[in-house]
């Protein structure tokens, strides 16, 4: 007997496959209406509105008809054949007033739309769809609206916002308007977004030092504060260390216009727990750790710096760095070149 033969009779004694017996199809659209509803709280929003409910119709009554489902809206990545401001109208219709956290984009219309029917918020979180390129607002979105629309939110407790920086005395006015509208906010995070060559001119520090005395109006409910990217001295923070009795947490990254505190303000910043000042105050090193963290966490040596071409022109300075290399202590410039 050939190879070929062999080959062939091997093959037959082999037991022919039989095709499997298929699966029991499962019903998705017969799940019990609480089962649904514990899987969508799972979600988020985009995954409910641009996944689940397109499997079927049961599904999608239940994404409609359940205000619980929209109690946290986070609108995020819109398809290209939706649009924000549609997503934020229909989340929060379907919340039917029950919103209590909104994460979404800034726009004056759909701000307005969900100050008028979410009377229930606690958190605020808002960012900028796009910026044209000398920052200017590009999504028709104001610091006017959002005070208006804030006023609307007597539960608000929580607001973040990321505006672009205009100029001095603009970011202070959006800073003490939000804290007049909503004075028992307990965390409050303003990040304004500037580019890296922002022109820090003579005349803009002088403008900041001579103008008028900062007032913070009393926020008597604020745990935590966070401002990004701001200008200010010793005044505006002697103000709001006065005016916010319960602060735990400050941190402000931006430029210190005075560049000193004296011991009164000083003595004030030790009363907050956890503290992050990032001043430009190059002249003074040896007394960073006193504006840094006052929290029981591990110790660190905080990093002073201003923003933009100010970080430059420090790093251009050899003359402190000449100075700490002859007392042969230069730890604070290595971590400083650490950060960066």
């Amino acid at each position: 007997m050939d190879s070929s033969s062999s080959h062939h009779l091997r093959r037959r004694k082999n037991p022919l496959s039989l095709p499997s017996v298929p699966s029991e199809v499962r019903n998705w659209a017969a799940l019990p209406h609480d089962v649904l509803l514990n899987i969508f709280l799972k979600l988020g929003s985009c995954e409910i509105m641009w996944g689940a409910e397109a499997v079927c119709k049961a599904w999608r009554h239940v994404t409609i008809e359940e205000p619980m489902l929209w109690r946290k809206i986070h609108i995020t990545a819109v398809p290209e054949w939706s649009s924000n401001d549609i997503a934020v109208r229909d989340a929060v219709n379907r919340s039917v007033g029950q919103c209590e956290s909104f994460f979404g984009p800034w726009d004056d219309e759909s701000l307005l739309y969900l100050a008028e029917r979410s009377p229930s918020l606690k958190s605020l979180h808002l960012y900028l769809k796009s910026l044209r390129k000398n920052l200017l607002w590009a999504d028709g979105a104001s610091y006017e609206v959002l005070i208006e629309a804030i006023k609307k939110f007597p539960l608000l407790e929580d607001l973040e916002i990321s505006p672009p920086y205009e100029h001095i005395s603009a970011s202070e006015r959006l800073f003490e308007s939000i804290c007049k509208a909503r004075p028992l906010l307990k965390n409050l995070k303003v990040r304004f977004i500037m580019p890296f060559d922002y022109p820090f001119e003579e005349a803009m520090l002088e403008e900041r030092i001579d103008g008028d005395i900062y007032r913070t109006p009393l926020m008597c409910e604020l745990r935590s504060l966070v401002l990004c990217n701001y200008i200010y001295d010793g005044l505006e923070l002697a103000a709001i260390l006065d005016n916010c009795p319960l602060l735990e947490s400050l941190d402000i990254t931006g430029l210190f216009v005075d560049g000193t505190m004296d011991a009164q303000l000083q003595a004030k910043c030790a009363t907050v727990k956890n503290l992050n000042l990032h001043l430009d105050d190059s002249d003074d090193e040896g007394e960073e750790d006193e504006y840094g963290d006052n929290s029981d966490k591990e110790d660190e040596e905080p990093t002073w710096f201003s923003l933009g071409m100010l970080i430059q022109d420090e790093d251009e300075d050899g003359d402190s760095s000449d100075e700490e290399d002859e007392d042969g202590d230069s730890s604070g410039e290595e971590d400083c070149d650490n950060e960066f």
